[in-house]
């Protein structure tokens, strides 16, 4: 469906004698979206470890992993796009941070499974090159119109899935993508029917739909398609709803708030000001929860037994820190590492639930696998790239003010649903969280012309409206 649409919106427009380039970027983000790909090769089977079932390394899974999202290269090449951008390592910090975390990982004595790493390498791999190959050849308006209207498709058709299911109970929506499994993801909340979409899992899917949420409103408040762009946030506060996810809510209610402020404040985001502000929400959000009927399903329903889970879960992390506190044991391994090196004498909720996924707090699995030198890293990370991007929300440029605005909410909702969940680090949210917050950043250039990538004057924001 993705792959007919992309070339038949690409032949129509073509047809019609308009410029096409942005749809092999909406292939992209389609893919990314769906998560097609393949595996050539998987380090471990599933083994049977005194009664428990240990099948996962960590949070990037056991196999080496092709994604279709980077055809988006071959695809190119084919259509005329043959340029490679010239890297200058000194403008990527991040990436040989991350380089180098994977080395020690690689080489780490506390890892009780080297190798797995490489899962996590291969991936970010295929990541760093689609996303430089697309800054190589694409404007920034083309990467803003091909972002624009690959998450527009993913949210017409998710609207229509929730539509199906659950509003109208049609149960071949729930299992035509992901099988009959996702009925119980989707019944999993005692007296709450929440939607999947395609992704099988009401957290996935609520998460998605909150970052493509941020980046709409982030398009919306810019100027650019306005009543388009209004809609398709409204569709995605709508399918976040249905998920039921009380993660998301929380998040999306802050996160919402926080889009609105640094885009209306005139000052530093971090003012008085916006401070007392931001308190004032935050117990407005706290009063809603608790004395309207958003209680039941807050503390009523499951609600005690999943925190019961979550500190059982996070107390295994803080196990897994406390004998490896310096680098941790190693990329993708946190998993692995519970079921064979940690016997569980305390008494836990669902012991052979928490000893075989991931932790539920991304924050911690960071400070498993990667120590507190890696702990600290990640803080300063999440810091110094809201702290960039806000310098940049109201320049000449409309495509670069959507793309900063929109990470600003991207990468703190992250941060604020990581506490709960490790659905950030899935594959789809972060190749479209790398993909928005590096798209705009022309820090590699390619030979021919560099000038290319310069801002725009403001007369290009009236080209990409039109």
């Amino acid at each position: 469906m993705a792959l007919i649409y992309s070339l038949g919106k690409w032949g129509y427009l073509n047809w019609q004698g308009k410029r096409s380039n942005h749809m092999l970027i909406s292939f992209f983000v389609l893919m990314l979206a769906f998560d097609f790909g393949t595996s050539f090769h998987t380090f471990l089977t599933k083994t049977n470890y005194e009664g428990t079932m240990v099948d996962r390394l960590g949070v990037f899974g056991n196999s080496l992993w092709i994604s279709l999202s980077t055809f988006v290269i071959p695809i190119g090449f084919f259509l005329g796009y043959q340029r490679f951008a010239v890297l200058r390592f000194k403008e990527y910090k991040w990436e040989i941070v991350v380089l180098v975390m994977s080395m020690i990982a690689l080489f780490n004595p506390m890892n009780p499974y080297p190798k797995s790493v490489l899962i996590f390498l291969c991936y970010a791999g295929q990541i760093f090159l689609s996303v430089n190959y697309i800054k190589g050849n694409f404007t920034q308006g083309e990467a803003l119109k091909g972002v624009f209207d690959g998450l527009m498709v993913i949210t017409v058709l998710q609207t229509v899935l929730v539509i199906m299911y659950p509003v109208l109970g049609i149960e071949a929506a729930l299992t035509f993508f992901k099988g009959e499994d996702m009925i119980d993801y989707a019944l999993k909340r005692e007296g709450y029917t929440s939607a999947v979409g395609i992704f099988g899992h009401p957290g996935t899917l609520a998460l998605f739909s909150l970052i493509t949420a941020i980046f709409f409103l982030s398009s919306y408040l810019n100027g650019f398609k306005k009543s388009l762009s209004l809609y398709c946030f409204l569709a995605n506060v709508f399918i976040i709803l249905l998920t039921f996810s009380r993660t998301t809510y929380v998040t999306s209610a802050i996160i919402i708030g926080i889009v609105l402020v640094s885009f209306y404040s005139k000052k530093s985001f971090f003012s008085v000001k916006n401070l007392v502000l931001a308190a004032f929400g935050f117990a407005a959000l706290i009063g809603v929860l608790f004395l309207t009927p958003l209680s039941e399903l807050f503390l009523a329903s499951d609600f005690e037994n999943q925190i019961e889970v979550r500190f059982s879960s996070w107390f295994m992390g803080y196990d897994i820190w406390s004998r490896a506190k310096l680098l941790g044991v190693g990329i993708n391994a946190h998993v692995y590492y519970m079921g064979h090196f940690i016997r569980v004498t305390q008494d836990l909720a669902v012991v052979e639930f928490i000893t075989t996924n991931p932790i539920h707090n991304i924050h911690l699995i960071v400070l498993a696998e990667t120590g507190i030198i890696g702990m600290m890293l990640w803080l300063v990370f999440f810091g110094s790239k809201v702290s960039s991007h806000t310098k940049t929300l109201k320049t000449s440029n409309i495509a670069v003010n959507i793309f900063s605005l929109a990470t600003v909410g991207i990468m703190i909702s992250i941060f604020v649903y990581g506490f709960f969940g490790w659905a950030p680090l899935k594959r789809e949210m972060i190749t479209l969280t790398f993909l928005i917050g590096q798209v705009h950043v022309f820090k590699a250039f390619h030979s021919r012309s560099s000038h290319h990538y310069q801002v725009k004057p403001l007369r290009f924001t009236q080209q990409l409206v039109n």
